[in-house]
């Protein structure tokens, strides 16, 4: 992971735009001012802006009202499922 290279979507929330054109330049393999290009971009910036205009959220949210309970139940079936050895597949023919 560590020889990868930034994604644009990481560089547009990290405040890098020059960065992140370069980066969707390199992946599309594409010059820096094709309008293919800009426009991607643009539309990176746009989701962006509208994922800040939503307000911020936590990870915490995940486990908040009905989607907690749902994700403990689905969790817990899950592990006794797991610890009583049962599959949900049929047995293999002898």
């Amino acid at each position: 992971m560590l020889v990868l290279p930034e994604t644009p979507r990481y560089l547009v929330k990290s405040g890098k735009p020059e960065k992140a054109a370069r980066a969707l330049a390199r992946l599309r393999r594409l010059d820096y001012d094709h309008p293919a290009l800009v426009e991607e971009l643009r539309e990176i910036q746009a989701n962006h802006e509208y994922e800040l205009s939503m307000g911020k959220s936590t990870y915490l949210d995940c486990f908040r009202g009905n989607i907690g309970k749902r994700l403990f139940t689905g969790s817990a079936l899950q592990a006794l499922q797991q610890l009583s050895g049962l599959s949900s597949h049929s047995p293999e023919p002898l």
